[in-house]
């Protein structure tokens, strides 16, 4: 995708399903003035580039629908302007980067329907998150199930606050783990 680099100032416009396929290249990370990055449902795949935490003024990441694979980039923590991260419907895996919780402007977060694992984090801006920005499409919690396993969860382990991942409006306090596959 080098005909990214160049003349770019601001945006992309949105290039969201526009037949678009490769990979994403490090030299995205040098778009400096990069607000807009809105690649969604396109033949794009490969792992995120760590260089995308370059994007200082980034404001909006949609990466979704897409081929992506590997884990969730670190570096995606220093950019402090980011209000929307999507991610979901791809093949990701490993954990939510705790450090992502430093990202006190995200308003949006959505990496459901990938193959993450571990704890959700509730600091920042997380702890307002559904829960549905985690799973997977066929994993359903109704509120009553998660009052239900918090309960259940409350009973067994007693009073861990290290296991607190999640919430959900009205509690600010759940044991969940994200499922496994």
């Amino acid at each position: 995708m080098r005909w990214l680099s160049g003349e770019v100032k601001k945006d992309l416009k949105d290039l969201g399903n526009s037949n678009i396929s490769g990979t994403l290249g490090s030299e995205l990370g040098e778009l400096k003035h990069l607000q807009y990055l809105e690649l969604y449902r396109n033949e794009i795949g490969g792992k995120i580039p760590k260089a995308l935490g370059k994007l200082k003024n980034l404001v909006s990441m949609d990466l979704y629908e897409k081929r992506f694979e590997g884990e969730i980039p670190k570096s995606l923590s220093k950019l402090k302007s980011l209000r929307f991260l999507r991610l979901s419907n791809n093949k990701l895996t490993g954990s939510i980067p705790r450090e992502l919780t430093n990202l006190s402007n995200l308003k949006v977060f959505d990496v459901s329907n990938n193959n993450l694992c571990g704890t959700v984090p509730v600091d920042g801006p997380f702890a307002t998150f559904p829960m549905e920005r985690y799973l997977p499409s066929h994993y359903s919690l109704t509120k009553s199930d998660i009052y239900t396993r918090l309960f259940t969860f409350n009973r067994v382990l007693g009073d861990h606050s290290d296991l607190l991942i999640a919430s959900f409006p009205p509690s600010k306090a759940w044991n969940k783990s994200l499922p496994k596959g």
